[in-house]
């Protein structure tokens, strides 16, 4: 970066000198760390398999049970937040209940290009998930997933409360990372200004859920392999309005 982008090094020095801005949220903190995010990705972008390429059974199993806690019924819309290249869109053939409308979001222009050349006729957008307009005639959805891509804002809280403001009733939100959190824990300790967050813990969703109007979902557990958020991460938040 120091030599691609010297101008964003040169102001990710500056912050870093002046304070811990891992976690600020200061305007200028948060510009740099989504451009930060945008150019990691991009990046990231070129080396991704291509999809219908061979995915090992644990994944496999992983990327259903998210692909199920989003299709909670029939033609489901959903807005998938951090969508990459759109993985998660070949597991929801494998729901009980058909999926309706997709709309998947990235603030990497590289990933989102990726998507659209390997799901022709799908909706993928470059954009800002807290910069989604709300209130009357907005759109809204039945569910809305982050897979793998939470721990990339600053202010979960406000991230849920903007995302509750995007759901049909009765709709959920699903937070998800098919490595767990210790991989989370990891990427931050590589990275804490890339990643200023970890994966949100029970107490805290239970917390925002309330404040909010939603209740967190307990899992069905029917895959004991699965049951350990360590090594896979998945939480369903409900509207209970």
């Amino acid at each position: 970066m120091k030599n691609s982008e010297p101008q964003l090094y040169s102001e990710m020095q500056s912050l870093g000198s002046k304070s811990s801005n891992a976690e600020s949220g200061s305007e200028s903190s948060a510009q740099l760390r989504e451009r930060l995010v945008e150019i990691t990705w991009d990046t990231v972008a070129a080396f991704l398999p291509k999809a219908g390429g061979t995915v090992d059974s644990v994944l496999e199993r992983k990327m259903i049970a998210i692909a199920q806690s989003c299709l909670h019924r029939p033609e489901c819309s959903l807005l998938d937040v951090g969508c990459g290249t759109g993985s998660v869109l070949k597991f929801l053939d494998d729901c009980e209940h058909a999926a309706g409308e997709y709309h998947g979001i990235d603030i990497s222009g590289n990933m989102i290009e990726s998507a659209k050349s390997q799901h022709p006729g799908v909706l993928f957008e470059k954009a800002n998930f807290l910069q989604l307009p709300v209130g009357e005639g907005c759109k809204k959805y039945d569910t809305i997933l982050f897979n793998g891509s939470i721990q990339f804002f600053v202010n979960q809280q406000e991230v849920i409360r903007h995302a509750k403001s995007l759901l049909h009733p009765a709709g959920r939100i699903v937070i998800t990372h098919a490595n767990g959190e210790e991989f989370v824990r990891q990427e931050q300790a590589g990275n804490r200004f890339l990643v200023p967050s970890l994966l949100p813990s029970t107490d805290f969703l239970e917390e925002i859920a309330i404040k909010n109007g939603l209740v967190v979902m307990e899992r069905d557990g029917t895959d004991s392999s699965l049951n350990d958020p360590a090594s896979f991460y998945l939480q369903v938040l409900a509207d209970s309005e």
